[in-house]
């Protein structure tokens, strides 16, 4: 059986260039992740 775990409930992680990322996984598992980064430019919330 195949099945995507994610972490989402818990939140996106902190990144902190002094500190490493550590996932501790089973054997035979495989970790995916995304990088987020902050745009240049801000935008504004629209109400509705």
């Amino acid at each position: 059986m195949k099945q995507f775990v994610t972490l989402m409930p818990y939140g996106p992680v902190r990144y902190n260039s002094r500190l490493p990322i550590v996932v501790y996984i089973p054997e035979g598992y495989e970790v995916r992740y995304r990088f987020w980064k902050a745009e240049e430019t801000t935008r504004t919330g629209e109400e509705g």
